[in-house]
């Protein structure tokens, strides 16, 4: 009777042990098992680019008159642009990205100063969670919250 009970005594001291690890082998399992829905294989294949163009700026040339011989000391007009010191940048933002990658992206294209003015914007507005990926073409000379209102598309005249 002593080596029996000397085997329950084993087996109960030891089954906080076999729950322990039967819990931790279920919760590797289920982690193993669903943890393709965390890494969608269209998000691994694809490399974000952040790619700059050209800026594209807005110059008119003025185009000679046809005055036939009549000249006058004034000065011909040209006309007042009121872009003369942005840029239009092409900026895209990938899928996926988060607000702080977001601002990354714009300050190195050279469309903000800071990245994180822009998340504090976009937190502020409360539109942080509803930035979309795509291509957008930004201006220099927009502020913060015009960017972040085209970005989350919540912007009606641009």
């Amino acid at each position: 009777m002593k080596s029996v009970d000397k085997l329950k005594d084993i087996l109960y001291d030891s089954i906080d042990y076999i729950i322990m690890i039967g819990i931790v082998v279920v919760v590797i399992l289920v982690i193993g098992w669903r943890l393709d829905i965390l890494f969608t294989g269209s998000d691994v294949a694809e490399v974000p680019t952040n790619e700059v163009s050209e800026p594209i700026t807005n110059e008119v040339e003025p185009k000679p008159d046809d005055t036939s011989g009549n000249q006058s000391n004034e000065s011909p007009e040209t006309p007042s642009n009121e872009n003369a010191g942005s840029t239009e940048v092409q900026v895209i933002i990938p899928d996926g990205s988060l607000p702080n990658e977001i601002g990354k992206i714009l300050q190195e294209s050279g469309v903000i100063e800071d990245s994180n003015a822009f998340v504090n914007k976009a937190v502020e507005l409360g539109l942080d969670t509803k930035l979309r990926s795509g291509s957008y073409s930004l201006n220099t000379n927009q502020t913060i919250e015009e960017i972040v209102l085209i970005i989350s598309k919540q912007a009606s005249n641009y």
